[in-house]
């Protein structure tokens, strides 16, 4: 922080202990001091657009996103009889996925009873573009799950290429090439964390969901430094 040139702020500083339950049975103390300032253990807390919690179900980031999006989808479906089907679509664009896809990479390995919530928001917001009555099928843009994959395939690139800062690049490692010549040598490989991740917040890390999600990261190119490129590369992956 100090090169950084930050100062804690005792005021806005939260305190927020992360683990299972019984993990936080063990907790003797539930307020920290800095500064002169003592601050009490909080159960929620906002970190860039992101709302945490202590077991980091994400119920409290959910949640909030699904109410809001409700809010606006019942508001645009009420004057959608005087829009045009552009107008209807930049509307939800605007108002309900932004808010689908924002942070939504933080929703890695989301238990499918949480994404469904989400994915229900999606197939509202797509029935409400294309005027399709309630009861019939529709077919998603694209799956909630895939949604945040791709989300994390886009970090991995720019993390691989050296597009974001240092702390998503120090998260991944490159598998080193084999001696030997193989088909497969023109494609970047990320290694694993070493040992047996359980199912818990540790296997929804950056660090352990990128080599899951991008087994096979292909190399520098001169045609795959655009990232124009590995999105429509990766889109009709996902699409289909």
């Amino acid at each position: 922080m100090i090169d950084g040139r930050l100062l804690l702020n005792d005021t806005k500083t939260e305190f927020l202990a992360i683990g299972t339950r019984h993990q936080l049975s063990k907790l003797r103390s539930s307020s920290i001091e800095v500064g002169n300032k003592k601050i009490d253990r909080s159960f929620t807390v906002r970190s860039l657009g992101v709302m945490l919690d202590e077991s980091l179900g994400m119920n409290s980031h959910v949640n909030p996103i699904r109410k809001a999006s409700f809010y606006h989808i019942h508001n645009i479906r009420r004057t959608s009889k005087y829009l045009s089907k552009e107008c209807r679509q930049s509307l939800v664009h605007a108002y309900v996925t932004s808010r689908l896809g924002c942070c939504s990479s933080v929703l890695y390995g989301l238990p499918k009873y949480q994404l469904s919530k989400l994915q229900r928001i999606q197939n509202m917001a797509a029935r409400l573009i294309t005027d399709t009555m309630k009861f019939v099928h529709i077919n998603p843009w694209l799956l909630e799950n895939y949604r945040i994959q791709f989300k994390i395939l886009m970090i991995t690139f720019e993390a691989i290429h050296g597009m974001v800062p240092s702390y998503f690049s120090n998260l991944i490692c490159i598998r080193s090439s084999p001696r030997y010549s193989l088909r497969n040598n023109d494609t970047t490989f990320l290694e694993r964390p070493k040992g047996v991740m359980r199912t818990t917040s540790g296997a929804r890390s950056f660090h352990a969901s990128a080599p899951r999600c991008g087994t096979a990261c292909l190399r520098t190119s001169a045609r795959l430094i655009r990232l124009r490129y590995l999105r429509n590369l990766l889109r009709p992956i996902f699409l289909s």
